[in-house]
């Protein structure tokens, strides 16, 4: 799984963010993990098992997946992730 972290206004990347990944298959087997570079991009490796993503980051609105996701083998699936702000400043 490739994917990046932006801000949905000013599409600049959101390196704070935290993603969250959650099996269908056992939602107490998850993997949580932060931008890998400045430009907020992140990868890693999936199960074969379905999936669901949330993000989150201060300043702005959680954001999850509308629907299970799922990776075959030697597959790259990627995704944008679009942060919309709350408007409310972050101390």
């Amino acid at each position: 799984l490739l994917g990046r972290v932006l801000d949905a206004r000013n599409h600049r990347p959101v390196v704070n963010a935290r993603i969250t990944l959650t099996r269908l298959d056992g939602p107490d087997m998850h993997l949580s993990l932060g931008p890998d570079y400045p430009d907020a991009t992140f990868r890693t490796l999936v199960p074969g098992a379905a999936f669901t993503i949330r993000v989150l980051a201060p300043g702005y609105e959680e954001w999850s997946s509308r629907g299970p996701l799922s990776v075959a083998s030697r597959e790259t699936k990627e995704i944008v992730v679009l942060l919309r702000p709350t408007g409310k400043r972050q101390e």
